[in-house]
């Protein structure tokens, strides 16, 4: 029995040569998408850096500090007009408290009648014949005996 040998040719060179271009295929591939790459990164370096060289931080400090010397002076005359504001509504009700003062009623010739204890004296049933009591004038005191009363 005669085995029949094939003898297969392999050509050693070839296989080289072909592995050799898909290699250089791939790394051509590789170096231009790597070069994209370097130069998107480029671009938005470029921009980053324009931006930041264009931002000037002295300006935009002296912005911030204008606009809150305006908003100072803003509150400072919001603060003036509610202090006089105040100030009036404060006049007012003091010239009210003056008009309804005691004081004023004694200025027009009235008196405040006062007992022993210092009560006041609304009506003549608060005291008795005898007792003392404390008449408060504009200017002055008395101090008297009761020696009659009327009711009315």
């Amino acid at each position: 029995n005669v085995t029949h040998l094939r003898i297969v040719s392999f050509d050693f060179h070839k296989q080289i040569v072909r592995l050799r271009n898909r290699t250089n295929d791939f790394a051509a591939r590789v170096e231009l998408a790597l070069r994209a790459r370097v130069g998107q990164t480029r671009r938005r370096h470029a921009t980053v850096h324009l931006r930041l060289v264009s931002f000037d931080f002295r300006r935009k400090v002296a912005a911030f500090r204008l606009l809150l010397e305006r908003r100072q002076t803003e509150l400072g005359k919001r603060g003036e007009r509610l202090l006089r504001a105040k100030r009036e509504q404060l006049e007012r009700l003091k010239l009210q408290l003056e008009e309804r003062s005691p004081l004023r009623a004694l200025e027009r010739g009235y008196a405040i009648a006062t007992d022993a204890a210092g009560n006041v004296l609304i009506a003549s049933e608060q005291v008795k014949l005898g007792d003392t009591v404390n008449v408060q004038l504009h200017r002055g005191r008395l101090i008297t005996e009761v020696k009659a009363t009327e009711n009315t």
